[in-house]
C-alpha cells in the first residue's frame, strides 16, 4: 500500500480509477507501453462506463479511448503526434471514439488564438 507520505517517491505509478479497472489494467498498461513516447505522457486512466478508457496525460489533455479497436486508435494517436505534435499545442480533449475521425477540443487560450487569427485575416 501506497500512503500518502510515499505518494512522490511512486510518481511515475499511473492513476487507475473507476470500479472494473484493476480488471483491466493489465491490458491497458499493455496497451500503453506499444507507443512509449505517449505512455510516458500519460499520468491516469479512468475505466468509463465498464468498457472503455479516458486518459489523462501530464499536459492536462484529456484522451477518450474508444470501446472497440483501442489498440487503432492509440496508434492512430501516437502517428498524429510524430506528424503534427498535436500533444504539444492548446489542446483540451481528443476524442478517439469514432472510426472515420478525431475530434480536437481547444483550450480557452487556443480557441481565442484562433479566432484572433480569423479576425485578423478578415480585416486583411
Amino acid at each position: 500500500e501506497i500512503g500518502p507520505q510515499d505518494v512522490h517517491r511512486h510518481k511515475q505509478l499511473k492513476v487507475l480509477v473507476g470500479p472494473d479497472a484493476p480488471d483491466h489494467a493489465a491490458e491497458l498498461l499493455a496497451l500503453l507501453e506499444s507507443e512509449p513516447e505517449l505512455n510516458d505522457r500519460v499520468i491516469a486512466a479512468q475505466r468509463v462506463g465498464q468498457r472503455r478508457w479516458n486518459l489523462r496525460l501530464e499536459s492536462g489533455i484529456d484522451v477518450r479511448l474508444p470501446e472497440d479497436d483501442i489498440r487503432g486508435a492509440w496508434r492512430l494517436l501516437a502517428e498524429y503526434q510524430r506528424d503534427h505534435e498535436i500533444l504539444s499545442r492548446a489542446v483540451g480533449t481528443i476524442d478517439l471514439r469514432q472510426r472515420d475521425r478525431i475530434t480536437v477540443r481547444l483550450t480557452e487560450p487556443g480557441l481565442q488564438e484562433v479566432q484572433d487569427r480569423d479576425n485578423q485575416a478578415e480585416e486583411t
